[in-house]
């Protein structure tokens, strides 16, 4: 019986034994709590807006430098944005690693749950083959005890007056159930 997949309870979840919560110190608390608020739509977006603002604000306040200006504007914009986008996908890649790692996880219980069937067939086959040997070594005493009284001389008939069968037939061989 295959235990049940494991599944996370809230988003992508966390692998065992990774540190969370309680576990991280005060600093690395604090890099993840700004990686999940800069490292997101909503802070590229207000980036963009507040970039805007100042372009706008920055025009209409200096009508000699006002194209040179906003220009300017937009490009600290952009550079302001693009970390931002490199925490979204390094969040992006955080989740996919506790995905794998839970579905590693999961297929390592899978494959212990096969290897312990496996174990139990294989001590059942064992078993099985020690039986059936028992069987053949008790079946070949049988057949040396019979072909020993065989070689006796005796008529080639029982004391019924059928003709006797050979004797490897009630061997070993009869009792696997195959003859010669």
């Amino acid at each position: 019986m295959a235990p049940a997949p494991l599944r996370s309870k809230s988003g992508w979840g966390r692998p065992p034994g990774a540190r969370a919560g309680s576990r991280l110190r005060r600093g690395e608390r604090a890099a993840d709590l700004a990686r999940d608020a800069l490292g997101s739509w909503v802070g590229v977006g207000a980036t963009i807006v507040l970039v805007a603002a100042a372009a706008v604000s920055a025009a209409q306040r200096d009508q000699r430098a006002g194209p040179v200006t906003v220009v300017a504007l937009v490009l600290s914009g952009l550079a302001l944005a693009e970390p931002q986008l490199v925490l979204m996908a390094v969040r992006r890649h955080d989740h996919a690693a506790g995905e794998r790692a839970l579905f590693l996880l999961d297929r390592a219980h899978r494959a212990e749950a096969m290897a312990v069937e496996v174990t139990r067939e294989l001590d059942r086959l064992h078993g099985e083959i020690a039986r059936l040997a028992a069987r053949v070594e008790t079946a070949g005493h049988a057949s040396a005890v019979r072909a020993s009284v065989s070689d006796a001389p005796v008529d080639d008939q029982d004391t019924s007056g059928r003709p006797k069968q050979d004797s490897s037939v009630q061997g070993g061989r009869a009792v696997l159930g195959w003859l010669p």
